[in-house]
């Protein structure tokens, strides 16, 4: 069978840079272990063979990165914009000015934007660490007020499994679309897990992890490849 990848969104992890240590990002078991994570900010030309193909559309959701730390987010988004590209752009880190937001929301007025703040903006650094959730929260009612399509996901843990319900008041006093997300990366003893069983999903994380570490973290060959980069 031949597919037509031609149809389908691409999601592009465009760099290798992120301010938040989130205890469950795969970026921490390379940093734990004295590695610096692999990759290099995406080449324009990368970028721009990219959109010749996608004409779909495009997600911006880094699985090592936040896509806002790409020194040419702005212009990757006008581009796409100037070439009525969909795009998504899913973030959760806070270490841009207000001015930087205004100029990537207006860049491109039909991008979808999905913010990471788990829990009451003053508690989500509690998982999202070294996140700034208020100001970040600022940045979402803007986008909001900008007029662009504006989501706040929600991960569950156990700190703000009893705030959900004033966060989605929050969020419709201004306009913002709310979307409660359960996770299955706990393990039995994790202290973030909620104590509210219907909050997560249930799997063995546990024997996950122990396969995972024996197995790929522990080979000298993908060990190697990460401490030349």
């Amino acid at each position: 069978m031949i597919y037509d990848f031609s149809t389908r969104l691409v999601n592009i992890d465009s760099s290798t840079t992120c301010t938040l240590e989130c205890p469950k990002c795969q970026r921490q078991p390379i940093r734990r272990d004295g590695f610096k994570v692999p990759g290099e900010n995406m080449p324009w030309g990368d970028f721009l063979k990219l959109t010749e193909f996608f004409k779909t559309g495009l997600t911006f959701c880094g699985q090592i990165s936040d896509p806002i730390f790409h020194p040419k987010m702005v212009e990757m988004l006008k581009h796409c914009y100037d070439n009525n590209i969909p795009v998504q752009v899913h973030t959760a880190a806070s270490h841009k000015s207000k001015n930087w937001y205004e100029r990537a929301f207006t860049a491109n007025p039909k991008a979808k934007w999905f913010f990471g703040i788990d829990g009451l903006p003053k508690d989500s650094h509690k998982y999202r660490i070294n996140q700034d959730g208020k100001k970040l929260f600022e940045m979402v009612k803007l986008c909001a007020k900008m007029g662009l399509f504006t989501r706040w996901q929600y991960l569950v843990f156990k700190y703000n499994e009893n705030d959900i319900e004033t966060c989605r008041k929050i969020a419709q006093d201004n306009n913002i679309i709310f979307n409660v997300i359960y996770s299955g990366r706990f393990s039995t003893t994790d202290k973030y897990k909620p104590e509210n069983p219907n909050y997560y999903l249930t799997s063995n994380r546990d024997e996950y992890y122990e396969k995972w570490k024996n197995s790929i973290k522990a080979s000298e060959e993908w060990k190697k490849s990460i401490q030349n980069v």
